[in-house]
């Protein structure tokens, strides 16, 4: 039977948003696993996990499964990326019997700064989300004057509001509307809002929450640096809106049907800062504002597409086959 340590992941943040929705899916089909590596003859965890158990699982012939979302990068991180790598990159080439990669992008980031594996039992296992917390609404999509737009995310990184705001501001002569933040927002980016009279925080809030937040706008924000599938993206993707984004990353992988929607970047498997450019996400915008009933019809049209279940069921399946 597998170990997966559940209790280390209860925080802020997509491995733990994963996780719980990981043993959401587990207790539902009532699929056995353990919580106690002593009672476990493999192990499955995100990222990376503590040497000792993994040589004595190693040892005792049990599977190792590490799952990845992404790994640091040196435009992004600077001459510190090599040793926060190092102990992923450890256990992704020496202990890991099987990866799992959260997208097709996601495995080419870390080919690309971990090394190939001589494996073929790796896999790619999109992530999913609870449709019983977000689905579209049931009343016809909101109409009306003022736009409602909507991000959400534990925002830390000036790259995930900046470019938003910035292209938001050349609308705001041409269309009213308004901004939705929702999750907590760094005390160092307090300013960024601070003088935006169509900013409306909302601070951190539950998943039921963000999915009823999401329910009451009309179009999805997303901005960051190489995605590897974010679940906010997701999230908002599986209530309906059309997300506007940046073709970066494993947006246009997770959104083939919207890529109209995704602004213009470099062709680079590594984006820059730079290549986030807010006149390019304004027009993209602008296009989803003079056409929005089309989009929507769209989006809603795809709101299925991403049901844990899916997700699950793909584990599951690995996790039988050790």
């Amino acid at each position: 039977m597998i170990y997966i340590p559940f209790d280390k992941h209860t925080s802020l943040g997509g491995p733990s948003t994963f996780m719980q929705n990981l043993q959401a899916d587990l207790d539902r089909e009532q699929y056995p696993y353990h919580e106690e590596y002593k009672k476990g003859d493999s192990i499955f965890f995100p990222i990376r996990f503590d040497f000792g158990v993994l040589k004595k699982i190693k040892k005792h012939g049990g599977a190792i499964i590490q799952r990845l979302d992404g790994v640091y990068y040196p435009s992004h991180h600077g001459s510190a990326y090599k040793k926060r790598n190092q102990r992923i990159q450890e256990v992704y080439l020496d202990y890991a019997d099987t990866v799992v990669f959260q997208s097709d992008y996601c495995r080419l980031q870390c080919q690309e700064m971990l090394g190939k594996r001589d494996s073929d039992k790796d896999v790619t296992i999109c992530n999913g989300v609870d449709p019983e917390i977000f689905f579209p609404a049931d009343a016809a999509p909101l109409v009306g004057d003022c736009i409602e737009f909507i991000t959400t995310g534990n925002f830390r990184r000036r790259l995930m509001l900046e470019p938003i705001l910035n292209a938001l501001e050349s609308l705001k002569p041409r269309c009213a509307f308004r901004l939705h933040i929702v999750g907590p927002v760094k005390e160092e980016l307090t300013d960024l809002v601070a003088s935006r009279n169509y900013v409306v925080l909302h601070g951190n809030q539950t998943l039921h929450e963000v999915g009823q937040q999401l329910r009451r706008c009309h179009v999805y924000l997303f901005s960051n640096l190489n995605p590897p599938c974010p679940n906010s993206v997701l999230e908002a993707a599986a209530t309906g809106l059309p997300v506007v984004s940046f073709d970066g990353g494993s947006l246009p992988e997770l959104l083939p049907f919207s890529t109209e929607l995704l602004a213009p970047v470099s062709s680079d498997l590594i984006q820059l800062e730079e290549d986030l450019r807010p006149e390019r996400l304004s027009e993209k915008i602008e296009l989803v504002i003079n056409d929005l009933p089309k989009f929507e019809t769209l989006a809603r049209t795809h709101a299925g597409d991403f049901p844990f279940s899916k997700c699950g069921e793909k584990y599951r399946e690995l996790f039988d086959s050790v």
